[in-house]
């Protein structure tokens, strides 16, 4: 039996809560340690997923583990020093997005960390299995040439309900202190799966604004861009009144041959010879990590490259950047 990939977890944060099931899950995998600053934070996880050393800073975890690969699940401005604690040690990492809290930051640490370790940026959603099924059809052509197409990413996250609560803020409680938060936050994702889809993404204009009213950060966009050589739209929103807490993507696609529809995990194409995938979020959203985690092994194993490296990381950071330039300018309808 081949020995295992040892893996260290940086943070003990919500989003553990969904990377450690698809560690646990693969069998070429063995964690063995988790920090976190807030010790108890990373003993409960550890006793939750039986990971059996705990530790309150990533050098000592790093120093007394040696693992094979780091996963790094802390807040953005921390990634840059997980990740060189990682590469002074020769140890792999997966960072969670963003690569950095600018594009400035990040071009540096890709600079910096060049010819180290390697490094995937975790960028989940592209590993959505509605998403890999767009691709596939984009890519035999059964839609033709894509013509446009408008994303749409609604939820009411930081709406205030009667009660007081903000279900956003009760998830994330950092996100309250943030300058910047939707694109950064949440459509880094998106803009990055359009990438997957169609090709580099160009911002032609943007329109961001605060809505809702819980944080002091935009809560609303309107883009206008082209991804690929294809012209769409990004309308997202956390101030929806009436829609989930968590965002849900709809997506509708234009081809000179069909057209496919995203919508509420199920994806739909016009022609009746193409079928459907239907799907769930209780289903889809734990799915996604594990694809993009058994990727990362995958390619450890096999020293392929990573579908989301640095440079992908920082083309999906350029993209948010430019969104944040072009607010005020441009055309976004």
């Amino acid at each position: 039996m081949n020995t295992p990939i040892t893996v260290a977890i940086a943070g003990a944060g919500m989003v553990t809560g969904h990377h450690m099931p698809a560690w646990t899950s693969d069998p070429r995998v063995r964690v063995i340690g988790i920090c976190d600053r807030d010790i108890d934070k990373a003993r409960s996880r550890a006793a939750e997923f039986d990971i059996p050393a705990v530790f309150d800073g990533v050098d000592r975890m790093l120093d007394a583990l040696r693992p094979d690969a780091l996963d790094i699940a802390l807040p953005p401005a921390a990634h840059g020093i997980a990740l060189r604690a990682a590469a002074e040690r020769g140890i792999a990492a997966l960072c969670q997005k963003p690569l950095a809290p600018t594009l400035e930051e990040a071009q540096a640490l890709a600079m910096e960390l060049a010819g180290g370790p390697r490094v995937m940026v975790h960028e989940n959603w592209r590993w959505r299995a509605h998403y890999r099924v767009l691709k596939d059809w984009l890519k035999r052509g059964a839609l033709g040439s894509p013509v446009t197409f408008a994303l749409n990413v609604m939820g009411s996250g930081l709406v205030r309900r009667p009660d007081g609560r903000v279900p956003a803020l009760e998830r994330q409680p950092f996100f309250a202190d943030l300058d910047r938060f939707l694109v950064i936050e949440v459509l880094v994702h998106h803009l990055d799966t359009l990438a997957f889809l169609f090709g580099p993404v160009e911002i032609a204009g943007a329109r961001l604004s605060v809505r809702a009213g819980t944080i002091a950060a935009e809560d609303t966009a309107v883009i206008a861009l082209v991804a690929g050589g294809v012209a769409g739209t990004v309308t997202a929103t956390a101030a929806a009144g009436g829609e989930p807490p968590l965002p849900n993507d709809r997506l509708l696609v234009h081809g000179t041959h069909a057209s496919a529809l995203l919508d509420d995990w199920t994806l739909r194409c016009s022609d009746p010879e193409i079928a459907e995938h239907v799907g769930s979020y209780d289903e889809g959203y734990p799915a996604a990590y594990a694809a993009a985690i058994r990727h990362f092994v995958d390619c450890l194993e096999s020293g392929t490259p990573f579908e989301t490296g640095m440079r992908e990381g920082i083309a999906a950071l350029r993209a948010v950047e430019a969104v944040y330039a072009h607010n005020g300018e441009g055309t976004a309808t």
